[in-house]
């Protein structure tokens, strides 16, 4: 990428030292210079392993809002006012490069308020009095609820599509029962919300048939490892919406982060969508943070976190009671099923334990009961997860209702 994501530390560093009014070391020469002195990152994760020993929590818990870590260096890039139209366009190309995206606007709403502005924009373009959008069963179930309260006061109607039992994806024999006519736009997650990629040829074969526009949102942290959609799709998708959370502005900073909108070649322009203005702090903090990390440190967090998820999936997963939930491949987050437990009480158990054990599903998706959404971030050691799986595994194997012997394992 050619664009200012992609710059080395050592060159930001020295950036933002100048602005700091420090002395610049040279490229190449910072950790020449500090070879002796202990890195952030390694320094937080020994804090962190001194104060979990003291009863600090272990948290699994994801469901779209993460905490990696973030480099203390993006606080010390002050906001300068003059600078905020270079920055908007620094994070906007960047966002462009992470989508593979032609274009990429950056607004001061919140991501759902965005959506709901988009979505009506497109509606207004159709001849028919009332237009429907159908949304993937499969999103952050927060989002989805406040997304279909935003489209009724817009006079849009909303439609769901559920997900496949077995893959956890958007279903094709309920998809294909849609009649396109009138539904303007279909929204779904990349990933979604059980961390599992839809299976982008059939959505594109059938918003084909009825010029139906496909929205996905994203988060753009995600998008250093995992492929865009509409890199995957050839341009074929035609928005992308998501916002700066994971970019340096985690909901402990308090307040909305920005929000963006990606579009295709083929897309509508969008100049009649109007957002809030953006705050000069947030986008220095954005701008900082890619500057910083780049796409190698947004990447090497997403393998980190993924690294100590799959441990603890494949250790759990010896236990005769838990299962991979979905047969999907699973990114980030991943949904492990314990049959024959009662998983709240399992969860409390661990959280007397200051243990985070996840997300409990039944809670917002009935028919998957017994399942817990689990995630973990790059601030966690492999001893956070030994400490987890293993009790775990205990809580599984005292509450299990089940005495009989239990037999092969299956997916759903």
């Amino acid at each position: 990428m050619a664009s200012r994501v992609s710059r080395t530390q050592d060159s930001a560093l020295a950036e933002l030292a100048r602005e700091c009014g420090l002395q610049p070391q040279e490229p190449g020469t910072i950790d020449e210079a500090f070879e002796s002195v202990v890195g952030e990152h390694t320094l937080l994760r020994e804090a962190g392993r001194s104060s979990r020993s003291d009863g600090a929590a272990i948290s699994l818990l994801g469901a779209g809002i993460y905490d990696y870590f973030c480099p203390a260096l993006v606080d010390a890039k002050l906001p300068a006012p003059a600078r905020v139209n270079e920055q908007t366009r620094s994070i906007e190309q960047a966002l462009a490069d992470l989508t593979e995206m032609p274009a990429c606007r950056l607004f001061g709403e919140d991501m759902i308020s965005l959506l709901a502005r988009l979505l009506t924009s497109l509606g207004e373009r159709q001849e028919q009095p009332r237009v429907k959008v159908l949304l993937s069963a499969a999103l952050a179930p927060g989002l989805r609820q406040a997304l279909q309260t935003q489209l009724k006061f817009r006079n849009i109607d909303a439609g769901i599509v559920g997900f496949d039992d077995t893959s956890g994806v958007i279903d094709r024999e309920q998809l294909k029962d849609w009649d396109t006519d009138g539904v303007i736009a279909l929204v779904f997650a990349w990933p979604n919300f059980f961390g599992l990629t839809e299976a982008l040829q059939a959505l594109l074969d059938w918003s084909a048939q009825g010029g139906v526009k496909l929205v996905a949102m994203v988060n753009p942290l995600l998008l250093s490892l995992l492929r865009s959609p509409a890199g995957l799709a050839l341009g074929r998708i035609d928005y992308l919406v998501g916002d700066c959370q994971s970019l340096g502005l985690p909901v402990s900073k308090g307040g909305q982060a920005p929000s963006f909108v990606a579009t295709s070649v083929q897309a509508p322009p969008l100049p009649d969508i109007i957002g809030g203005s953006l705050h000069t702090v947030d986008l220095a903090r954005v701008d900082a943070w890619l500057q910083v990390q780049g796409v190698t440190g947004m990447r090497a967090a997403v393998e980190r976190g993924r690294e100590l998820l799959r441990s603890l999936v494949d250790r759990l997963d010896k236990v005769a009671q838990v299962s991979l939930r979905f047969s999907s491949p699973w990114l980030h987050e991943c949904v492990l099923r314990f049959d024959g437990i009662d998983i709240d009480q399992a969860v409390k158990i661990l959280g007397g334990d200051s243990m985070l054990a996840g997300f409990p599903l039944d809670r917002e998706f009935p028919q998957l009961s017994n399942c817990l959404l689990l995630h973990c971030n790059d601030r966690l050691e492999e001893t956070d997860i030994e400490a987890i799986g293993g009790k775990l595994e205990t809580a599984v194997r005292n509450l299990s209702t089940d005495s009989r012997p239990v037999g092969p394992k299956r997916l759903a």
